[in-house]
């Protein structure tokens, strides 16, 4: 779930190990290009994920990489633009599911505030992280009044299942 560590040292391993090196030239070249393929992809800052509008991914790639490589420039970056953007984002979702009076506008609210404490949660453990970001804000109170609620909504809509005979 978007939590990733970056291969790099046990594939450089791999490349210098004496059976790759006798390995034949065809399955070496395409071994290299796979091994490029999860480089770029395991190694992020989040970068992409934050282009792509998907903040809240974004945090939790960047944390992840400042985890194994605390000094790396561009994760910091992306953590400092990305943090306030993915708090925003998920409680501007959850006042507009409050607003639209969905079925399921609580269990939305649950899935947002765990998103909020999820990240709150990993920057607290990350020192280069906490560096980024000294106030990580947490949302535990409005999480536990969501959740009784989103309990409410789901026992009221199986009692409406039960008075329709389904």
């Amino acid at each position: 779930t978007g939590v990733q560590t970056c291969a790099l040292p046990i594939l450089l391993k791999s490349l210098f190990s004496a059976k790759f090196l006798s390995a034949p030239f065809m399955f070496k070249s395409a071994l290299v290009t796979v091994i490029i393929a999860v480089l770029l992809f395991s190694c992020s800052s989040g970068k992409n994920a934050y282009q792509s509008g998907n903040y809240y991914q974004a945090v939790m790639d960047a944390v992840e990489r400042l985890r194994s490589s605390p000094d790396n420039k561009k994760a910091r970056e992306v953590l400092e633009l990305s943090y306030p953007l993915s708090v925003d984002f998920i409680e501007t979702e959850i006042k507009n599911q409050m607003m639209s009076m969905t079925p399921n506008r609580w269990q939305q609210a649950v899935h947002g505030y765990n998103q909020i404490n999820a990240m709150y949660e990993s920057i607290r453990r990350c020192p280069a992280a906490l560096q980024v970001i000294p106030s990580p804000q947490s949302r535990f109170r409005e999480l536990a009044d969501s959740k009784q609620m989103a309990a409410e909504e789901l026992y009221k809509a199986g009692l409406e299942l039960l008075q329709r005979g389904t």
